[in-house]
């Protein structure tokens, strides 16, 4: 049997909600990352075929985040008390929101963070795997990511036996807990160690990005995206300070601002994640266009290839170029002439592998041959 608000209550406040403000908000920049993730999906695998164990983990973050972060908001606001003040809802709607901010906490503020931590971590590792202590920062990031993640899982699903007793209250009251007070502190250490690593990762790959013998604009370029991280990390100071101030507010369903800008965290923290890859289809528009180290052809001195039915060229690259074939020419060939060694798919080389000395400068040699077709 349903228990209602108290009587007394106003039925104007009774009514108010926050709901849809959360909604709107989230709800955008979680479709602003599906966009993102879906053009990540479609460079790699379609233009770069280079899709990797890095574009598989941010997936499974994304399901992650897209069940236990977006629809459990949304059963908790439209099932539950999220966005409503706690006075004026149900016993049951309480509960309701209870269970659906534990299975948020499990599966979107600690798996799906991390494992978009650990797809950022694999990308960083294949824009440059020679330089040895940049591996290993990287590996003992993904390292430590891990050891958080487990006191994560182990601080939401051992803090009560039975689990209900976290959004039931009859069952809370002859449930073992350890005290809230450790609960709210290992939240607090799992913010503060998500905003580490999110300065970590922004940070990281700006020295070798700067050193890179290309465009100053390609530079740039890079750098600002990969300093879009630094948006989440914002995000994630703010959450904390909420989590610091608001512990224990009576009315927290209605505002419910430790959730919501955890949400958002996720879901720009995704955004920025997947934005560098994206350069292949902004390069031209922007003029980032760069040259690849990597051989093309057996021998290292090229490729000729004869044009597809739709009359475009496909360039043995790691990235994806395309030209037009001019005036008609039926049966032109296409001679592309680079040196170096292959960067296996990352969107610029950096670093020449097992080589002594640094690639200084790269050079790019394109024969065009064309001959009108023999007329019977």
């Amino acid at each position: 049997m349903s228990s209602g608000p108290p009587p007394d209550i106003d039925p104007a406040y009774a009514a108010e909600t926050n709901f849809p403000r959360m909604m709107a908000i989230n709800g955008t920049f979680h479709g602003i990352a599906i966009i993102f993730l879906a053009l990540r999906i479609y460079v790699r695998s379609c233009l770069l075929k280079s899709f990797g164990i890095d574009d598989v983990v941010m997936i499974m973050a994304w399901l992650f985040l897209f069940g236990g972060g977006m629809v459990t908001q949304i059963i908790a606001g439209t099932h539950g008390a999220l966005g409503r003040h706690a006075d004026a809802v149900t016993v049951e709607e309480m509960e309701m929101y209870g269970m659906m901010s534990f299975v948020q906490g499990v599966c979107m503020t600690v798996t799906s963070i991390c494992l978009l931590k650990f797809s950022i971590a694999l990308s960083l590792l294949r824009l440059n795997n020679t330089n040895k202590w940049y591996k290993w920062i990287l590996w003992g990031l993904m390292a430590f990511i891990f050891c958080y993640m487990i006191m994560g899982w182990v601080s939401l699903l051992a803090f009560c036996k039975p689990v209900e007793a976290h959004w039931d209250k009859e069952v809370f009251k002859t449930a073992t807990c350890y005290p809230r007070e450790t609960a709210n502190l290992f939240a607090s250490l799992n913010t503060a160690f998500n905003i580490f690593t999110d300065v970590a990762f922004a940070t990281i790959p700006i020295p070798m990005l700067w050193s890179l013998q290309t465009k100053l604009r390609v530079r740039i370029y890079l750098i600002a995206i990969f300093n879009l991280g630094y948006i989440a990390v914002g995000i994630g100071i703010v959450k904390l300070i909420f989590q610091l101030v608001t512990r224990g507010d009576p009315d927290k369903t209605f505002n419910n601002w430790i959730q919501f800008f955890g949400l958002l965290q996720q879901n720009v923290g995704m955004i920025t994640a997947c934005a560098p890859m994206l350069k292949p289809l902004v390069a031209r528009t922007l003029k980032l266009q760069t040259s690849y180290a990597s051989p093309t052809g057996p021998s290292g001195y090229g490729n000729r290839q004869r044009p597809s039915a739709a009359g475009y060229i496909r360039e043995e690259t790691s990235g994806f170029e395309m030209s037009k074939l001019q005036g008609g020419v039926s049966d032109p060939y296409h001679t592309t002439v680079k040196g170096g060694i292959s960067d296996d798919g990352s969107e610029t080389s950096i670093l020449a592998e097992n080589l002594q000395h640094r690639v200084m400068k790269h050079t790019e040699i394109t024969v065009e041959e064309s001959s009108p077709r023999n007329r019977s």
